[in-house]
């Protein structure tokens, strides 16, 4: 997974995945991917680690999923909000 992600994400997901498991907790992290045409997509790993009777983590599951489209949507309504503030408050209805 690591060689996929991108260059600027690697660390953070890196971190927040062994910190979610150290407090054996589940994890959501999504992160940028680079495909091999260039694009970058945006993925979400959820996941959770199982733990032996020595409390280390014998085996994490988890699943990727391509929330691009959620993401660009977000950021096309971070764009129109940023839009309409910088409205006059006059022109605002």
């Amino acid at each position: 997974m690591a060689q996929l992600v991108h260059v600027d994400d690697i660390a953070r997901v890196e971190a927040e995945r062994e910190e979610t498991l150290r407090r054996r907790q589940s994890f959501n992290i999504e992160y940028r991917v680079m495909h091999g045409s260039g694009e970058v997509r945006w993925i979400a790993l959820r996941g959770e680690g199982y733990y032996g009777d020595d409390g280390e983590v014998k085996r994490v599951l988890a699943i990727n999923m391509d929330v691009n489209e959620r993401k660009r949507a977000e950021e096309q309504l971070r764009e129109s909000e940023e839009r309409f503030r910088a409205l006059p408050i006059a022109h605002r209805c």
